[in-house]
């Protein structure tokens, strides 16, 4: 089996994070409305504040990321992970990956809870989810507008105590 590994993410992972992020199904499932530019992506870098961003590679291979938006003010993190190399979706390697990062998020940040949202249709997303012990909180209903049409979005969680006996 190959190795997951997180990384921090950097300038070097630029240019394949907007190619991902103009793929029709990346930016389908992760949400992505407009076109992202390479100008457009490192002025986002430039703005965001209290978000933590992992770069996953397989070996030494780069394929996805994870996004975390910090609240320390309530301990709770806003999560997102996607992978966008397209052969290495459907092996298993975001499991891990959401493994290893909720354990170095639970213990680095000392949070109570990472929240996400997905949609009701990503179905790949929600068994890994609840495979790995997250519990839905609620459902935003026709919440997202994608090209035209409004789609469902579902709250997890996962609280630390229940992480930690997983």
């Amino acid at each position: 089996m190959k190795e997951v590994i997180l990384k921090d993410y950097s300038f070097e992972h630029y240019n394949k994070t907007v190619e991902w992020l103009n793929l029709p199904d990346i930016k389908k499932e992760f949400g992505v409305i407009n076109s992202v530019t390479l100008e457009s992506h490192k002025k986002w870098m430039e703005n965001i504040r209290n978000v933590v961003i992992k770069a996953i590679y397989i070996d030494e291979k780069y394929i996805g990321n994870i996004l975390l938006h910090l609240d320390l003010n309530h301990n709770s993190g806003f999560f997102q992970i996607y992978i966008g190399e397209n052969l290495e979706r459907g092996k298993g390697f975001a499991k891990i990956a959401i493994h290893k990062a909720l354990q170095e998020f639970f213990n680095i940040f000392k949070l109570n809870r990472i929240w996400l949202k997905v949609f009701s249709d990503n179905t790949v997303a929600l068994h890994i989810y609840k495979t790995l012990g997250f519990v839905k909180e609620g459902e935003e209903r026709e919440s997202f507008n994608f090209n035209g049409s409004y789609k469902n979005q579902l709250i997890f969680s996962i609280l630390k105590k229940e992480w930690n006996i997983k």
